[in-house]
């Protein structure tokens, strides 16, 4: 008979504990330490589950879903600093040899001052993460939907595909000459370069990458598929920081932070009697309407962005599929943290600086804990951020006003 489930506990010792001094030593061999300061410990740890007979049971199609936490933390440092002072009443008459543990002296003895705090990380990852996996369950490796509900504005294009660029191309090209012949209000030149770039953004380039999909999909043959799946959802964030300092009269310092944090929610499920046709393959199935009729709508992209009604429309409609049971779900996050203390030079002649010296404290965090997908997780949070993410984003926002009205007219800019 097998034993229960029961919480394990470890923990190491990855490097150190050891010290190391900060020492002076005068040109007739007078030799003063300081210190011992650390220069290397380095730990980690774990709390995780043992379960007995783990293999047999999911050899047997069994599912093992358990917490698991793992922290690693620590400082080291090469206490390699190197220096030589000279007189000021006789600059070529060597006063002391300062070498060792720098860094490590002015971090334990509090002497380098204010250090930077870690940046701010999203606390809205966790969420994004398990929405993201709701929304990939039972996805279709094509959408086509979309393309044959603006199959009669797709048409139009596809008539004269090269005229319609050429056309517009004509226009941007008038519209600069006749601004820079006439000096006429720059608006109009502006409002072209929109034009331009909603027909590329907007039009040539969804209609490129759906002909592409359709020569796959009609060229592709899809894999059977396993009896459970997985569906994921990824998000990350980072934030990072910098400063200067002058320390001691002497040094020249530099305070480096930088953190990252990535989450992932795992959904693995199975589908009652999955029907992987052609309706399911080009994403023409009843479940896929209600998103593809939301997409179509002007601007939606755009709402998304702020809010992810796309991906809270598909989570819904695979909450509510009754062919699809969901057999365990998870979320971890991993979330790593540095901060580096370096003295990197010498804005003082009488200090002569050899080798620099640099302290770096590091943290990390693995958590994995079990999850149970409910309507509520379906939920998007409003992320303005995601409007102007990057500058392709900031671009479509920006052309998409500008093509609707001068928003620059009554603020006299244009």
């Amino acid at each position: 008979m097998s034993s229960s489930p029961y919480v394990r506990y470890r923990d190491r010792q990855l490097a150190g504990p050891s010290t190391n001094y900060y020492v002076r030593t005068s040109p007739t061999g007078v030799v003063d330490n300081y210190g011992p300061y650390t220069t290397a410990n380095v730990t980690d740890e774990m709390t995780d589950t043992v379960t007995p007979d783990y293999h047999r049971i999911i050899n047997g199609g069994g599912i093992v879903n358990n917490p698991c936490v793992y922290t690693k933390s620590g400082v080291t440092s090469p206490a390699s600093f190197s220096m030589d002072v000279y007189k000021a009443s006789n600059p070529s008459q060597l006063d002391y040899n300062y070498e060792g543990a720098l860094v490590a002296r002015m971090i334990e003895e509090g002497t380098w001052g204010t250090t930077l705090p870690y940046p701010t990380l999203s606390d809205k990852l966790e969420r994004r993460c398990k929405m993201v996996a709701l929304a990939n369950i039972d996805k279709t490796p094509y959408a086509f939907g979309e393309d044959l509900l603006e199959i009669g504005e797709t048409l139009r294009f596809l008539r004269s595909p090269l005229a319609a660029l050429s056309r517009l191309g004509s226009e941007f090209r008038n519209e600069y000459l006749i601004n820079k012949t006439f000096r006429r209000n720059r608006y109009d030149l502006l409002k072209a370069h929109a034009a331009l770039w909603n027909q590329y953004r907007f039009a040539v380039s969804p209609l490129v990458r759906s002909i592409q999909d359709g020569i796959e999909a009609y060229g592709t043959e899809l894999p059977s598929p396993p009896e459970r799946m997985s569906a994921r959802g990824i998000a990350t964030d980072s934030g990072s920081d910098s400063q200067d300092k002058q320390l001691w009269g002497f040094l020249n310092c530099t305070n480096t932070v930088k953190n990252e944090i990535e989450g992932k929610a795992t959904i693995l499920y199975t589908i009652s009697n999955p029907v992987h046709d052609w309706r399911f393959r080009l994403g023409l199935r009843a479940k896929d309407m209600p998103t593809t009729v939301w997409q179509v709508m002007p601007y939606s992209f755009m709402v998304d962005r702020l809010l992810d009604l796309s991906s809270f429309s598909k989570g819904v409609m695979n909450l509510a599929d009754p062919s699809i049971k969901i057999l365990a779900g998870s979320y971890r996050v991993k979330l790593s943290g540095e901060k580096k203390y370096s003295v990197v030079s010498s804005y003082n002649s009488r200090y002569h600086f050899h080798v620099p010296d640099s302290l770096t404290q590091e943290e990390f965090t693995y958590e994995r804990n079990p999850w149970t997908p409910t309507i509520a997780d379906t939920l998007p949070e409003f992320t303005p951020g995601h409007l102007v993410s990057d500058a392709t984003k900031i671009t479509d926002l920006f052309a998409i006003i500008v093509s609707k009205f001068n928003p620059f007219h009554k603020a006299g800019i244009i």
